[in-house]
């Protein structure tokens, strides 16, 4: 589980200031695409997570994993994960499934929106 979790306080003026990008979030995930058995993660600048995308059925397998809205991916919160490398490396970041923490491939790009680094995390279980 991660070691840092935003309060509601801050998550809800994270979630404020970047409610654009979770609009945009939510229009590019398209409704087909969660049927299937993908997980989408919408993280601000700092590897926050704003929003999860994803079918019923992945949101009863992931309800305990600690992936809700407030998570920060930061490698001192929950170690070295795809989004936490991409924020180092500042590039597109791969992680396949036997080196990952879970049983699960991540696959990072990123999006540049108005000046400032956003991210979309692709997951397929």
């Amino acid at each position: 589980m991660p070691l840092v979790v935003l309060n509601s306080g801050d998550l809800q003026k994270k979630i404020h200031k970047n409610k654009e990008l979770i609009e945009a979030f939510h229009m590019s995930v398209e409704e087909d695409w969660v049927k299937g058995e993908y997980l989408f993660l919408l993280t601000d600048i700092e590897g926050d997570l704003l929003d999860v995308k994803c079918s019923t059925k992945e949101k009863k397998c992931i309800k305990n994993s600690g992936f809700e809205p407030g998570v920060s991916f930061r490698e001192e919160s929950c170690g070295t994960n795809a989004i936490s490398m991409a924020m180092r490396l500042k590039r597109v970041v791969y992680v396949r499934p036997k080196e990952h923490y879970c049983d699960i491939t991540l696959l990072l790009t990123d999006l540049f929106q108005s000046r400032q680094r956003r991210r979309f995390i692709l997951s397929q279980f």
